[in-house]
C-alpha cells in the first residue's frame, strides 16, 4: 500500500514539474517582451528629459511640461504664467516649428 502511495505521489510531482516547465516556457517570451518594452520606455524617457533640459526659454519649458506632461489646458497654463491661452499655444507652435 505504501509503495502505491509513493508511486502516486511521484506521479503527482512529475506532473507538477511538467506543468511548471510548461508555464516557464510560456512566461519567458512575456518576460523578454516586458524587459524590451521597459528598456524602450527608459530610452524614451531619457530622450525626453534631454529634450526638456535643452530648452533655454523658461516659459517654453514650463508650458511644454505643463501641457504635454501634466495635462493642463492652455487656459490653466496661461493663467499660471499670466499669459493668454492663445499666446501659450502660439509660443509652443513657434518653438516646435523652429526645431524642424
Amino acid at each position: 500500500m505504501r509503495k502505491k502511495q509513493t508511486i502516486l505521489k511521484l506521479n503527482e510531482v512529475r506532473l507538477l514539474i511538467k506543468q511548471i516547465n510548461n508555464l516557464k516556457r510560456k512566461a519567458i517570451p512575456d518576460v523578454i517582451a516586458i524587459s524590451k518594452a521597459e528598456a524602450k520606455y527608459n530610452s524614451i524617457c531619457s530622450t525626453l528629459e534631454d529634450f526638456i533640459e535643452s530648452i533655454e526659454d523658461e516659459d517654453v519649458k514650463s508650458i511644454i511640461i505643463a501641457y504635454y506632461f501634466n495635462g493642463f489646458s492652455w487656459t490653466d497654463i496661461g493663467d499660471g504664467i499670466y499669459l493668454h491661452r492663445t499666446t501659450c499655444e502660439k509660443k509652443i507652435k513657434r518653438y516646435l516649428k523652429e526645431l524642424r
